[in-house]
């Protein structure tokens, strides 16, 4: 009997690319909202959705594990993604869409096809946050600057810029209070 959670199975399920569930995740994101073109978003749409305009370019800087302590193997277990959110409505409620969606690691990319997310491989970068601030590593303050940038095929296909302009709360509750847009909202859940 061959095992394993997602393509190739074996007779151990050793060899499988990504663990089964439950799955754990920790990342750093920069995310982009902005305001498409309503034609090509309405061209991206599966029927039953009805066009927003607002849309979201995501940048994450991701570590997954199972159960397992796959985070020990972090050159399989940590990857990049980058995809683009569009808001849409379906039946009155706003939902987000995802049309592209891209990474660089074939463990992610399977996990994501098992969820019903075409994931691609790609070339993600994104300014990274640390702990540690100075010239290199930016502060969560006002001026700083992040950036991400995706290429798959030899084409870049997106790139975004961000520059603080209020300091950024991080926590659980970060945005607790704050005025969010429906798609945002939709999203988070």
């Amino acid at each position: 009997m061959l095992k394993g959670f997602n393509y190739p199975l074996t007779p151990e399920g050793a060899s499988t690319l990504s663990p089964a569930p439950p799955w754990h995740s920790s990342a750093d994101f920069l995310d982009i909202e902005f305001w498409s073109d309503p034609s090509a978003v309405v061209a991206l749409l599966p029927a039953g959705l009805d066009l927003d305009p607002c849309a979201k370019g995501h940048g994450k800087d991701w570590q997954f594990s199972g159960e397992n302590e796959e985070y020990l193997n972090p050159a399989r277990y940590q990857y990049r993604e980058f995809f683009i959110l569009v808001g849409a409505s379906f039946k009155g409620r706003p939902v987000s869409y995802c049309p592209y969606i891209f990474v660089d690691n074939d463990a992610t990319l399977a996990r994501g096809w098992t969820q019903g997310y075409e994931k691609r491989i790609g070339q993600v970068f994104q300014t990274r946050y640390y702990a540690a601030t100075g010239k290199a590593g930016l502060a969560l303050a006002p001026g700083s600057k992040f950036a991400a940038s995706l290429t798959a095929g030899g084409q870049r296909l997106a790139e975004g810029l961000v520059t603080l302009k209020e300091p950024v709360i991080t926590g659980r509750n970060w945005d607790r209070g704050r005025r969010q847009s429906p798609a945002l909202r939709a999203y988070r859940g």
